[in-house]
């Protein structure tokens, strides 16, 4: 691609990048103090659907807010918060906003994992299947993100997500105890309504990129 077309090509993908920020500042509605969400970060909504953006993906908070103040005016963001009073309170509203949105619109916290896990895949202590070694890696990008090493494995959304029968990820939950990579922390009760919980024994996994 020849400077020419290379310029071009940045010059629409800002426009386009534009056009996608206005407007989700249209729809974006400042929280009013007692209306019971008053924690929320300035700008945290079109933060949170800018992070899908394509032309933004796989940045942080402040090479996110480099682009961003190409294709939008700062007094576009002032406007649609008060709390902002300049250029400073924005770039830090993106970029701490942005450094904290771990949920992409219409994902949930398994989604999450799935996306860490592909990113951050970890190989287990014995070799069984491809898709094995996949779930065990979603199982310990959950940990990472919750903070804490038991989950519970629900086999029908986690069946959904990985491609495969709820039988399946039962079966892979078997293995994992077998390998020593999952622990039984508590049982399921269908009295109390409540799952078996796993702890994941992050010591038995071997990172193949990133860390556990």
């Amino acid at each position: 691609m020849n400077k020419a077309a290379s310029h071009s090509h940045r010059t629409s993908g800002l426009d386009e990048l534009s056009r996608f920020i206005y407007k989700a500042l249209e729809s974006y509605s400042e929280p009013e103090l007692g209306a019971g969400e008053p924690w929320w970060s300035p700008l945290w909504h079109v933060v949170r659907q800018s992070k899908a953006h394509p032309l933004l993906q796989n940045l942080d908070g402040i090479e996110s807010w480099n682009l961003v103040q190409q294709a939008v005016e700062i007094k576009a963001f002032m406007e649609a918060d008060s709390r902002l009073l300049g250029e400073e309170d924005v770039a830090v509203a993106w970029a701490r906003g942005w450094d904290k949105v771990f949920y992409l619109p219409d994902e949930t916290l398994l989604d999450v994992a799935l996306r860490e896990a592909n990113e951050n895949p970890a190989a287990p202590p014995r070799e069984r299947t491809k898709g094995y070694a996949r779930f065990l890696s979603v199982c310990a990008a959950l940990c990472r993100l919750c903070g804490h090493p038991e989950i519970s494995i629900g086999v029908e959304r986690w069946g959904e997500l990985l491609g495969v029968r709820p039988m399946t990820v039962s079966d892979w939950r078997v293995w994992g105890v077998q390998d020593g990579v999952l622990e039984v922390t508590r049982e399921h009760s269908h009295a109390a309504r409540r799952a078996r919980e796993y702890r994941v024994r992050g010591d038995r996994l071997t990172m193949l990129r990133g860390a556990l």
